[in-house]
């Protein structure tokens, strides 16, 4: 095959106006406001007792499954 990908369309053809431009950047900052908002919540920091970083290094060896380790969350984490 042919590495024809299309033909270039006339300005006259082309899609983008100006209305469509605005909307489209109105439509990039919602999300980058949405995902800034995200981003400045306070997110969950876990410290792990003896116990637990012992099931974290288990679990970085294959030993523990993902499963196990659920299982034995609640003595892992320090209130």
């Amino acid at each position: 095959m042919g590495n024809y990908l299309h033909a270039p369309l006339s300005s006259t053809e082309q899609h983008v106006t100006k209305e469509r431009l605005l909307r489209f950047k109105d439509q990039i900052k919602e999300a980058l406001d949405y995902l800034i908002s995200i981003l400045e919540k306070n997110r969950a920091h876990p410290t792990l007792n003896d116990k637990g970083a012992h099931f974290f290094k288990l679990y970085c060896s294959g030993i523990f499954s993902q499963e196990a380790i659920r299982q034995n969350m609640s003595l892992a984490l320090t209130p």
